[in-house]
């Protein structure tokens, strides 16, 4: 299967695994996205896919899996704890990642 084309949903967002044997490979076409694009991987990776440099690239606005993955526990802890949760440093123990 080719890339699929950016322009054919209003927010791309990858589920994907990371092929490991080709971490370039792409499955969304970079020459579709624009700089007014949100684009988001969801693969935990402290390093950026390589759909987030494409991203990034274009002036897209790339968010990471480990940006998600923070913001989860942000919003499990203030759900379960009802105190506001403490993202900077739950961000720091993660890295900035992806």
């Amino acid at each position: 299967m080719g890339a699929l084309a950016a322009g054919s949903c209003d927010i791309p967002v990858n589920t994907v695994p990371t092929n490991r044997n080709d971490p370039t490979a792409r499955l969304i076409d970079p020459a579709t996205l624009t700089g007014s694009d949100t684009v988001m991987d969801i693969n935990i990776h402290k390093a950026p896919t390589q759909l987030l440099i494409d991203a990034k690239a274009v002036r897209a606005m790339p968010i990471g899996g480990i940006r998600m993955l923070v913001l989860r526990g942000v919003f499990a802890f203030e759900l379960f704890s009802g105190h506001k949760a403490p993202v900077e440093i739950m961000q720091a123990a993660v890295g900035s990642g992806s």
